[in-house]
This record gives structure tokens, C-alpha cells and sequence, in this order.
């Protein structure tokens, strides 16, 4: 019976190969043509880690991933999978990136700060 954590574990790498080969075939293929072992690769608003999944793979463990996620609830969803899996190249930070410096406040879809 699987458990909790090897659940998410699996549907982690099943959402990255549905990204991979349906939802964003084009955007991952072209990415994976690119990436070389021992690189260092950014994915910069890591969602629910499709593309750091791939990247993770493609560097090997001479290379680094360095996941941005500034939602809190996927940011500690990530670091959890990768946490109880034997990734050791992805390095998960809860921080948003933009060429503007400075702060400001992240608006999630269903709060009541939502501009929906």
C-alpha cells in the first residue's frame, strides 16, 4: 500500500510527464534540448515542479536546480516531495523574482484580497 508522501512522490512525476508529453511538449523538449549534466538550471515560479522535475534529471547531481515559488502552500508541497525523495540537486526557495526591486504582496485566486 503506498503511502501518503510515496503518493504525492508519484503524481509529482506524473503531472512532469504529462507536461512533458502533452501540455507543454514544445516549451520541455526545447528546454531538455539545452541542459547539460553538472549544469545549473532556475526555474523561476516552480508551481508544483513539472519543469524542476526535468531540469533535476537533466543536470544530474554534479548540477543544481534552484526552484522559485513565492506561494507558500506549493512552496512547502515541493520541498516535501523532494525532502522524502533521494533529489539532493534542488534547492527550493519561497521567493518571488522579478527585474523590479522591491516588494510586494502576492495575490491568490479564492482570498478575499483576490482581484476576482
Amino acid at each position: 500500500m503506498l503511502n501518503k508522501i510515496n503518493k504525492d512522490y508519484l503524481r509529482w512525476i506524473l503531472r512532469a510527464w504529462r507536461y512533458r508529453l502533452i501540455v507543454e511538449k514544445q516549451e520541455i523538449n526545447f528546454m531538455l534540448t539545452h541542459l547539460k549534466p553538472g549544469q545549473t538550471a532556475i526555474d523561476i515560479g516552480a508551481h508544483k515542479g513539472a519543469y524542476t522535475y526535468w531540469m533535476s534529471r537533466y543536470t544530474g547531481t554534479d548540477g543544481n536546480v534552484f526552484a522559485f515559488e513565492p506561494q507558500p502552500i506549493l512552496y512547502n508541497q515541493l520541498n516535501k516531495i523532494l525532502d522524502n525523495s533521494k533529489i539532493n540537486n534542488v534547492h527550493v526557495e519561497l521567493l518571488a523574482l522579478s527585474s523590479i526591486k522591491g516588494e510586494n504582496t502576492l495575490l491568490m485566486p479564492g482570498k478575499k484580497t483576490s482581484p476576482s
